[in-house]
């Protein structure tokens, strides 16, 4: 096969046709190796927020009936971590309904400084 300037210049068409080709070519590997990189940023995302909320404490109010007359509420602290007490306030549509010598024991409670484990 003689090499001629007629055939040389085909042969580079052909070269540059398939490079434009190539780089015309959607690169799907590339596309599916930064989906796959977007995917894991988002379960580390999720995965540190998950983390953070168990490092806060989750408390639980209710109310429990000691006798007939008397009520006690409990304030429970079922997180991982204590929870500080630092101020107690009463709804006063449920205050009022209570009877006096209730009432006066419902007062809201300034400046507590009450760890709950």
């Amino acid at each position: 096969m003689e090499l001629t300037i007629q055939n040389l210049t085909e042969h580079i068409q052909q070269l540059t046709d398939v490079i434009s080709q190539q780089n015309s070519a959607f690169d799907w590997s590339s596309a599916i190796s930064a989906a796959c990189s977007l995917i894991s940023l988002i379960a580390i995302a999720l995965l540190l927020i998950e983390r953070k909320e168990k490092k806060r404490p989750y408390l639980q109010v209710s109310f429990e009936l000691l006798r007939s007359s008397l009520v006690c509420i409990v304030i429970r602290n079922v997180g991982e971590v204590p929870a500080k007490l630092t101020e107690l306030n009463f709804n006063k549509d449920f205050v009022n309904q209570l009877p006096e010598l209730g009432r006066k024991h419902t007062e809201d409670r300034k400046d507590l400084n009450i760890s709950i484990y």
